[in-house]
């Protein structure tokens, strides 16, 4: 679903401006500082309802200034976004909306950043948000299930602090079982399909190694999740948390069946990296027919320009609108595009560049 206009006003250090936009390619020239990721941030705040900055929007307002506002017009639908010191609210096709899931689920983005390295080194946390996001583009009812679950672990965590009877726990145990177990089997399920989907259509970004993601839950799956919260419960009272649930799920991913920390180089994870990340684009388009959008911040900084030219290669292919910022000009692969638009920033000041 392709993002057409875009008008921002006292946003970062940009300047109020609208944009129209191009529905594949939209090149951003800038130099560092000019908001070249401003402009970016505010494309995935508008489809996300959430900043990969910053948690609170409220940093995004710019300096001196008592609110921002970011509208948009996508192929079939308008958004609009007014943050201000103490208030939000976002409007979809001219209506107040409370749920940033209804905005999400319009048109699914990803970015690829610097922070997106993390996929391979990072914390657990940020491989199962990385599975979650694929999952709750396909299954609908994913997203309430977690709510669900997370409610239920809150409640459960915080019985256990009070050290509350036995029978208030029974109640939250039976409940976070059931989800726990629907969670854990679409998070099993999307696992293996990414993984299938590195092994067969992006192998050449990882110098044709096998990738394989294994999926570790975060309990002892030879137990039932409920037998295992009983048996674990005095020690959960005597911690004040529950230790074991999809909420401590990991995932660990491996080449030629050897981890990759001990097999790849670090270019090599670079690239499994983004390799993770157009998986999930190409799974999403085979199981729902949806396109999205793709930012890519700073492309030539972290790739040598063979991965450059293959991952370009293969977004080419891909029904994507796509967003990239740059220092150093225009990659060969989206020059030899038909369609596509420059922008220059300077100084938060956006100008078209060339429409073609």
């Amino acid at each position: 679903m392709a993002l057409r206009q875009l008008s921002l006003t006292d946003f970062r250090n940009l300047h109020s401006t609208t944009l129209d936009l191009d529905p594949a390619f939209n090149l951003i020239l800038g130099a560092n500082g000019a908001g070249k990721t401003s402009l970016l941030e505010a494309i995935h705040i508008i489809s996300q309802g959430q900043s990969f900055k910053t948690r609170s929007l409220e940093q995004c307002i710019q300096h001196g200034k008592q609110s921002f506002l970011i509208f948009s017009r996508f192929d079939d639908y308008k958004a609009g976004i007014s943050k201000t010191t103490t208030d939000s609210q976002i409007r979809l096709n001219n209506q107040t909306i409370t749920r940033l899931s209804e905005l999400a689920e319009k048109t699914p983005i990803r970015i690829i950043n610097a922070d997106s390295f993390k996929l391979v080194e990072g914390s657990p946390a940020v491989k199962r948000e990385y599975i979650d996001w694929s999952v709750f583009h396909v299954e609908h009812t994913y997203h309430d299930l977690w709510i669900d679950y997370r409610h239920a672990l809150k409640q459960r965590n915080a019985l256990l602090k009070a050290r509350q009877p036995y029978k208030q726990l029974d109640y939250w145990d039976d409940f976070l079982a059931d989800k726990n177990q629907l969670i854990y089997e679409f998070r099993a399920k999307y696992i293996k399909l990414l993984s299938a989907s590195i092994s067969a259509e992006l192998k050449r970004l990882v110098d044709d190694l096998h990738i394989t993601i294994e999926y570790r839950p975060g309990w002892n799956t030879e137990h039932s999740y409920e037998q295992l919260l009983r048996q674990q419960r005095d020690k959960d009272l005597r911690y004040g948390f529950t230790h074991s649930g999809i909420h401590r799920d990991d995932i660990k991913i491996f080449a030629d069946g050897v981890p990759i920390g001990q097999a790849l180089s670090r270019g090599q994870l670079k690239r499994l990296s983004i390799s993770l990340i157009l998986a999930q684009i190409i799974l999403l388009r085979q199981m729902t027919g949806k396109s999205m959008i793709l930012l890519i911040d700073d492309i030539n900084a972290e790739l040598d320009s063979t991965a450059l030219e293959l991952i370009m290669q293969i977004l080419s292919g891909l029904d994507l609108q796509i967003f990239i910022t740059s220092i150093n000009g225009l990659p060969e692969q989206l020059a030899q595009s038909k369609e596509y638009k420059m922008f220059h920033v300077e100084h938060g000041m956006i100008r078209v560049a060339k429409s073609s």
